[in-house]
């Protein structure tokens, strides 16, 4: 019940000697490919490795020399002739092992907890679009409070989810390091290669980089346990919820389970019980994490052994409440007429703001406060006696959940700056949004053929062609709030949305945050996520000492494959260094950032993917991946085309949008 879901596994024992024996194989491989060890030399490590040690050696050993790595090691040069054993673990030290191994597991079981999460975030979006409606009395301090709508309850649910993934992602993608440092993290083993294999042992098994060894540097160690603990409590936040709102009859498991063993008629929540209780774990164990990161000199004597079982154990009971809500989301029952009836029941409970706003407007707020305390009956009739002409059903305070869900967006997202845009044709609205280093002559290839049947907003990004360009960096919420910002100038309610690839990952942010501005959605050449998150730095710093003219000729490589026209090359060569340097930068800054892959499932927008077949940005395999995450998505491949397949293939991408549209 508490190590449920594939995080367990992920985590015992056999797990962590598997992954340090990655590290020993790893670690062979670049030193022999470094010219440290033979070549054959480090095959022999391989294929000992890749054979296995007996665990039990492992274990007795670790009790004896307070270490894993130590028998490990022993029992590896055991298996090897005389001539190869010195070769086996050259240069590293215990903690070395022990540490990197820990991040391929984290690293292992962090993408399960991710798996979950998406699943569950999904889940709460879709009980979000379906219950935007549907009538929830708010409680405050456990008591009923203003009405709220289920819909907004569970679109907190799906923001804490994404929130905390986000966190998790960061850490997995950028804190999860490599830890190499030798004896007393000298790497004096080594002369002059020692960082040189740090690097490469880093690049074979797919971790970070750190800026000097972390053996008693425990930030990145603390990282984990933070985004580890944010996880739990998001997580145990809604498992109560279904609790609290189970006892109410308001929602309830529909898995036939949670029997109790005297009372026959009862069905309790046990997938949000188990979510619970995992959630409710964490807090100690990250505790016991932070106490432990204080490490003497260059090898703690305790403090690093005792990391071990706490980090395990978060994992396994951070996966396990993970697992449980993903189950608890998949099988919720909503029961709205329940949930309508209590705010019938209680609405004079519920609407004691209203009745007193609008009697403060009449009697003053004191004499208001009296009346309502002293009233006896229904508080509409008493607003009915003292402010007759506030002619107003109190049962319709909440007005509408959309609008309520898009003042809570703008209220948190920042200053718009007005964005130079143009409006052609006539019919429904179509807002097509640019990519990076470019302005809205992108679209002129689709213009005339899309303002036949629909009003076509172009714009320039912030930063780009003729809008301001404000200092960066920028964030996907700045590009957002000004999309926002824009259709509100033009009064449009709600549109058509394509973009390319930046473009394209707004306009996934805008379907997902914004659900009712977005109609049916076209990402085109993009993908949820552009990495590294150290190219986009590079790059921003190389256009702001030198412009964007210094990247036009590697942006242009990427942008169309070598059939493009001459003409048209020089022309979108042309078009990037006439983008301002610091807009450019600015929005590099979005791209090192953005990660829209959390959102995907919560998209309830038609949508149409598009990805060009030699598009070496966001290849076909990134489209698929939105297509797949995406609920009501279709997935499309043009050949011969790169990156920007909208000035390449101006024609095949407006007959895809089109035919996309014509039946919106």
């Amino acid at each position: 019940m508490l190590a449920a879901g594939p995080v367990a596994e992920a985590v015992a024992g056999p797990a962590w000697l598997r992954a340090m024996l990655a590290v020993e194989a790893a670690l062979s491989t670049v030193e022999a490919r470094l010219g440290l060890i033979p070549v054959p030399a480090a095959e022999a490590i391989r294929a000992a490795c890749a054979a296995g040690v007996d665990p039990s050696v492992v274990a007795e050993g670790a009790a004896a020399t307070g270490n894993p790595a130590e028998p490990l090691v022993r029992a590896l040069r055991s298996a090897l002739p005389d001539d190869i054993a010195p070769y086996v673990h050259k240069g590293a030290t215990s903690q070395d092992v022990v540490d990197t191994a820990a991040m391929l597991v984290v690293r292992t079981a962090a993408r399960l907890i991710l798996a979950d999460l998406a699943a569950a975030g999904t889940r709460a979006a879709e009980l979000a679009a379906a219950h935007r409606r549907t009538v929830l009395s708010g409680r405050t301090l456990l008591q009923p409070a203003l009405p709220t709508t289920f819909g907004l309850v569970a679109a907190g649910w799906a923001t804490a989810l994404h929130e905390a993934s986000r966190s998790l992602s960061r850490v997995v993608s950028e804190r999860l390091a490599v830890q190499f440092g030798g004896a007393a993290g000298t790497l004096a083993a080594f002369d002059d290669f020692g960082v040189g294999v740090l690097e490469a042992l880093a690049a074979e098994l797919g971790l970070a980089v750190p800026v000097a060894p972390w053996h008693t540097d425990r930030v990145r160690i603390a990282e984990i346990a933070g985004a580890l603990g944010g996880v739990a409590g998001a997580v145990g936040k809604i498992a109560r919820d279904v609790t609290l709102y189970g006892s109410f009859g308001e929602l309830s498991d529909g898995q036939d389970r949670g029997g109790s063993s005297t009372m026959p008629h009862k069905r309790n929540p046990v997938a949000a019980v188990a979510a619970a209780a995992g959630a409710a774990q964490a807090p100690g164990l990250v505790a016991t994490l932070l106490a432990a990161m204080p490490h003497e000199f260059q090898r703690a004597a305790g403090s690093w052994h005792a990391e071990w079982r706490p980090l395990r154990s978060l994992l396994e009971a951070t996966g396990s409440a993970a697992y449980w809500l993903r189950d608890c989301l998949d099988n919720l029952v909503v029961h709205a007429d329940r949930m309508r009836s209590t705010v019938d029941d209680n609405v004079d409970a519920l609407m004691a703001e209203w009745a007193g706003n609008v009697l403060a407007s009449h009697v003053g707020r004191g004499e208001s406060r009296r009346l309502i305390r002293e009233n006896t009956g229904p508080l509409a009739e008493l607003v009915e006696r003292y402010a007759p002409e506030a002619r107003l059903d109190p049962r319709n305070y909440l007005g509408s959940a959309e609008e309520l869900i898009d003042r809570q967006l703008r209220a948190r997202l920042p200053e718009p700056v007005p964005l130079n845009h143009s409006v052609t044709g006539q019919g429904p609205p179509l807002l097509l949004l640019n990519s990076l280093g470019s302005d809205m002559s992108m679209w002129d290839g689709q213009v005339a053929a899309l303002s036949e049947r629909f009003t076509v907003i172009r714009c320039d990004t912030r930063g780009h062609g003729g809008s301001p360009v404000p200092p960066g960096p920028y964030s996907l919420d700045d590009l957002g709030a000004d999309v926002l910002a824009l259709l509100d100038s033009l009064e449009i309610g709600s549109a058509h949305v394509a973009g390319v690839s930046l473009g394209g990952v707004q306009a996934m942010w805008l379907a997902a945050y914004a659900p009712s501005r977005v109609r049916r959605l076209m990402l085109i050449c993009t993908a949820s996520r552009f990495a590294p998150a150290s190219g986009w730095v590079e790059r921003a710093a190389l256009v702001r000492s030198s412009g964007t003219a210094a990247v036009a000729d590697a942006v242009v490589a990427r942008w169309f494959t070598s059939e493009a026209p001459p003409y048209l090359v020089a022309a979108a060569r042309a078009m990037i260094a006439a983008t301002p340097a610091e807009g450019y930068a600015g929005c590099c800054g979005v791209l090192e950032h953005a990660d829209v892959g959390p959102l995907l499932g919560s998209i309830s927008a038609a949508t149409l993917v598009v990805s060009g077949a030699a598009d070496p940005a966001s290849p076909p395999d990134r489209g698929r991946e939105i297509a797949t995450a995406v609920p009501a998505a279709r997935f499309e491949t043009i050949a011969d085309a790169a990156h920007l397949a909208c000035l390449e293939r101006p024609d095949t991408v407006s007959g895809l949008m089109l035919r996309f549209l014509e039946d919106a």
